[in-house]
């Protein structure tokens, strides 16, 4: 029976055979078959494989000098600064642009500064969660209805986060003001140990030496964690070049801060007159700041790893203008939720993905 059944399959033709049978068979023919030639080290060796071997010898050089160097790229630090970094150096910079040494010593003024606004915090809990609500309404004729009648869309505008920081402070009960007292004291007679550090006596001395190099620029890469370590001069002529463009800037020669201060104080002054907005959020919006706004660039590493174009961000805090494009930005949020093509975040735009069901063929992916 067996040999009947290697007769028929010797008989059939090789395009009816099994797939199976010809992978057996290949494997046969690789396992038979040396992969390579074996290397004869006494053979004269032609051009070629010297231009190999030299290739292949360079690499590795470049390797061990990329090794040994400790200005070279870590995989969150680019350095393209002709600085080089010494290992403390590296160390520090490693931990992010948002770490936080540890103070030496403890300031006994900022302890107390968080014990008093801890116990104002308890303290005004107290004191609008203590009272009693006012007499409730006997019927309903004592309700006025013109309040629930009345135009909302009149009234001045006001927001919550467009007020001026409370100070209010009622009196401190008298079981609260003894422990505050109590604690006070034990605070002011507590004698601090010693704090212990989260660096090293050499990454502090690497942090100076950073924060003192006027020769180099450190900044946060525009995508990703990485920190980039730029020359001062070629970071100023990257914003030279960006500033030099005409179609986006135009060189003044007298600074117009003041300038820009008043005619936002003047739109606030007619908003507030025409009942537009509430007094106390006139008080918020109207800024006695001068502050002229300032320049920086985040490097594109992902455009270009060795010449990276600079992300321009202006730096408008405390300038004329910050509080009045927060008072936009509220009033925008709203609108824009309601345009077709909004997308809050990354993750809303999955779930609008995921809604959506399999693409059809002709659309779009597009990647920036």
């Amino acid at each position: 029976m067996r040999q009947r059944q290697r007769l028929q399959q010797q008989e059939q033709p090789t395009e009816h055979r099994t797939t199976q049978q010809q992978g057996d068979q290949s494997c046969r023919r690789r396992v038979q078959e040396p992969s390579q030639k074996p290397i004869d080290f006494f053979e004269p060796m032609t051009d070629r494989m010297v231009t190999i071997y030299r290739s292949r010898l360079d690499s590795i050089e470049t390797a061990v000098q990329n090794f040994n160097k400790p200005s070279q790229q870590y995989s969150d630090i680019v350095n393209l600064s002709s600085y080089e970094l010494s290992s403390e150096e590296i160390s520090v910079l490693q931990k992010g642009l948002k770490f936080c040494p540890t103070p030496p010593i403890v300031d006994p003024g900022q302890i107390k500064e968080s014990l008093d606004r801890f116990f104002r915090s308890a303290n005004l809990y107290l004191f609008f969660n203590g009272t009693t609500p006012s007499e409730p309404l006997q019927d309903d004729e004592d309700l006025d209805l013109s309040l629930l009648q009345e135009d909302n869309s009149k009234k001045p505008f006001e927001h919550k986060d467009l007020k001026p920081k409370s100070t209010f402070n009622p009196p401190m009960p008298n079981c609260l003001n003894h422990v505050y007292e109590l604690i006070l004291k034990d605070l002011l007679e507590f004698n601090p140990p010693t704090v212990k550090r989260n660096l090293t006596k050499g990454q502090r001395k690497a942090l100076e030496s950073l924060r003192s190099n006027n020769h180099i620029v450190i900044k946060k890469a525009d995508k990703g964690s990485n920190v980039v370590i730029m020359d001062t001069d070629k970071y100023i002529q990257e914003g030279v070049r960006q500033l030099g463009d005409d179609k986006f800037y135009v060189q003044r020669d007298e600074d117009l801060t003041t300038e820009h201060r008043l005619k936002v104080q003047q739109v606030l002054d007619n908003m507030l007159d025409n009942k537009e907005i509430t007094e106390k959020t006139h008080q918020y919006l109207s800024s006695k700041n001068e502050r002229t706004a300032l320049l920086y660039l985040l490097p594109k590493i992902h455009k270009n790893p060795e010449h990276p174009p600079g992300r321009g961000i202006v730096s408008g805090n405390d300038c004329p203008t910050e509080k009045s494009s927060q008072l936009l930005d509220i009033i925008l949020q709203e609108a824009v939720k309601k345009v077709k093509s909004f997308l809050k975040d990354t993750s809303d735009f999955l779930r609008k993905l995921k809604r959506l069901g399999k693409l059809p063929p002709q659309c779009l992916d597009c990647h920036c």
